[in-house]
């Protein structure tokens, strides 16, 4: 941040102490680092990340070699630049991070470590032992965790099933969601809209019946009285094949089914 006070001499810029921190980042997640700026001139920063040359961190000059990882563009304010952000961080982004301030005074920095670890697994060797008086026995299972990637949700074949249905009694549906991400379930009964069961576009009118989040050993369960309903969904944001009913009749058909 620039400022000016009466009175004060300008001066390189200052750094908040103990910023940015060192951080520990689990593989594929984010991780944020902080550099408060004070400056009478307006500074001008930058986030150096310290490199390697012909397996040398430093160079000839004795200077340590480093590449820049963000400077300020046009229209770039410097609340934006004091915050560096890696996104789904790996093994090659661990290292060494330096905010670099300057002014028309002279500059100043600080740096930060970044260390990446591997997601905590749980394989290895359980035993169960059962004992009582007359002794003790055990048994060892090996758990492997094998390493996927993420994939949009998988649906259990055959599911949810057609239903046949006598007026008044009641129907339930079933819908076996598999998924990494936390999914986002909908359930959605398609309808006619003036007539069509299909929009100018083709798309098919639908109306949202139940929606909600759970984890993904939870099952879609949706008790109604028709029979004509899909289980859909997609990871963290809905990305549907459907449209809903022009607005003017959107009131009418979102109301829940008696």
């Amino acid at each position: 941040m620039a400022f000016n006070n009466f009175g004060r001499s300008p001066h390189r810029p200052i750094l908040q102490a103990g910023l940015p921190a060192n951080r520990t980042a689990v593989v594929g997640s984010d991780v944020e680092f902080e550099c408060k700026v004070f400056s009478d001139p307006q500074p001008h920063i930058q986030w150096l990340k310290h490199i390697e040359v012909n397996g040398s961190r430093v160079g000839s000059d004795g200077l340590p070699y480093v590449r820049v990882f963000k400077a300020a563009v046009l229209n770039t304010t410097d609340k934006e630049m004091e915050i560096l952000q890696l996104r789904n961080v790996s093994f090659d982004d661990a290292g060494e991070y330096t905010c670099l301030a300057g002014n028309s005074i002279g500059f100043s920095h600080q740096s930060a470590w970044l260390t990446v670890v591997e997601v905590p697994s749980d394989k290895g060797n359980y035993t169960c032992v059962v004992e009582n008086q007359y002794g003790s026995i055990n048994h060892t299972h090996q758990l492997d965790v094998v390493e996927r990637s993420p994939h949009r949700p998988i649906l259990q074949a055959g599911l949810p099933a057609d239903r046949t249905a006598v007026v008044g009694s009641d129907v339930e549906f079933e819908c076996k969601v598999l998924s990494d991400p936390q999914p986002h379930r909908q359930w959605l009964k398609h309808i006619k809209v003036n007539g069509s069961r299909v929009g100018s576009d083709g798309l098919p009118y639908v109306r949202v019946l139940k929606a909600a989040e759970r984890s993904h050993e939870e099952v879609c369960l949706l008790l109604m009285e028709s029979c004509a309903a899909l289980c859909s969904q997609a990871n963290n944001r809905l990305l549907l094949p459907f449209q809903l009913a022009p607005q003017g009749d959107l009131q009418e058909l979102l109301k829940p089914p008696r």
